[in-house]
């Protein structure tokens, strides 16, 4: 037994004690009452809460987390950034009184290191998903023609051969292209996908694309001047409409209108089909990444990343994508780059999507059209004409 004399000295020699542990610990510690009054303190606290021990004693004192697991306390700093405390907490009695005794400590930087692996990881991710997305077609391209090539049997003369060879070169290329983006873009999380922009004729590329994907059964009609220019990375905007164009005829019906024209300082290309359009409710996240709506999921294989990767070239060429609906039903997808300083703003009468047969100023033509033998043929056949001719001009040195 202990007198009460006794009792008294161990009390005050405990709460001495704790005055010690308290001090020598190399984190911040505070006691909290059960009222969330802090009793006790040391200096190590006080620096992490940025407040005197003299004032946090007997102030209000909330912290996340209970039962012994680590919980984040995030304090605003007074330059903006943040500073991020991990807490542990541990019940404790002594004598009636209940007390909560909370370990502070300073993880910023390991929770900044951790985001900045997050976001690496992230980053590599979609490195990894844009190289299957881009890589698929051009490669699966390739595997045709050069299978019609090899075989002997096939009726292919001269200009039709050396039609298909000019295409493996240009598939070449963009593989190519595809390749030096992409390891640019896996350096880090601010890498830009494309190369510089510089001029390029939209009719070229928009042709290119067309004849790539157009069929007998699901034509797609062109409506754009020869002499338009918008200022981007070529190889962005090819994938741009490839993307675009893969989508309308995957999820679209007939017909479907590429039309294209200066605007108030831009390029603006609208690809329209007559499909059923999208549902209001999944149009502000078409262009998420990964992002495919529920009719769409049986409908065409696929990742949801064709119309983020149009956004994201867009952007980076200084312009950007959007949905709007069709006039009359339907889908209508939109891009607009810059013009070049020295074109016309706007063209004297701008194109509609709605109406294809528009020629002030512009060049239509129809792309694997059965209004006449050997439609799609020829249609393709001139526009790999319009490819060599850019080829040409880009190896002389010329712009495009």
């Amino acid at each position: 037994m202990t007198t009460d004399g006794q009792s008294e000295w161990l009390s005050a020699s405990g709460r001495d004690m704790a005055a010690h542990v308290l001090a020598a610990s190399p984190d911040g510690m505070v006691v909290i009452d059960d009222r969330d009054l802090v009793v006790a303190c040391n200096h190590a606290a006080a620096d992490l809460l940025d407040r005197p021990a003299a004032r946090l004693i007997g102030a209000r004192l909330r912290i996340p987390g209970s039962g012994g697991r680590p919980a984040d306390l995030v304090l605003p700093q007074p330059d903006g950034s943040e500073r991020v405390i991990e807490t542990r907490s541990a019940g404790a009695a002594i004598g009636s009184d209940r007390l909560t005794v909370v370990t502070l400590r300073d993880v910023t930087a390991d929770r900044r290191e951790a985001r900045g692996l997050a976001t690496a990881f992230d980053h590599q991710q979609m490195v990894a998903a844009v190289a299957a997305h881009e890589l698929h077609g051009p490669l699966a391209a390739l595997s045709v023609l050069a299978h019609v090539l090899r075989d002997r049997q096939a009726a292919i003369g001269p200009a039709e051969r050396a039609r298909l060879m000019a295409r493996v070169l240009d598939l070449t290329d963009r593989l190519q292209l595809l390749v030096r983006k992409l390891l640019a873009a896996g350096g880090g999380p601010t890498a830009r996908f494309g190369a510089a922009p510089e001029p390029v004729r939209v009719r070229e590329v928009i042709s290119e694309q067309a004849a790539d994907v157009a069929r007998p059964d699901l034509p797609v009609a062109v409506t754009c001047s020869s002499e338009l220019r918008a200022v981007t990375d070529r190889a962005g905007l090819s994938i741009i409409l490839s993307n675009y164009l893969a989508n309308a005829l995957a999820y679209a019906r007939p017909p479907v209108q590429v039309t294209a024209g200066a605007a108030d300082g831009w390029a603006v290309i609208r690809v329209t089909d007559s499909g059923p359009g999208v549902p209001e409710q999944f149009v502000p996240h078409l262009f998420e990444r990964f992002a495919r709506g529920p009719e769409n999921l049986a409908a065409a294989p696929g990742m949801g990343l064709g119309l983020w990767i149009v956004r994201t070239l867009a952007r980076e060429n200084g312009g950007d994508a959007w949905y709007e609906p069709a006039p009359g039903g339907g889908s209508c997808f939109c891009v607009r780059l810059p013009l070049p300083p020295s074109d016309p703003p706007s063209d004297p009468q701008p194109a509609h999507p709605g109406q294809p047969g528009h020629r002030t100023g512009h060049r239509t033509g129809r792309l694997a059209s059965n209004a006449r033998p050997g439609g799609a043929r020829s249609s393709r056949a001139s526009q790999a004409g319009e490819a060599a001719q850019t080829r040409r001009r880009r190896s002389n040195g010329g712009g495009t």
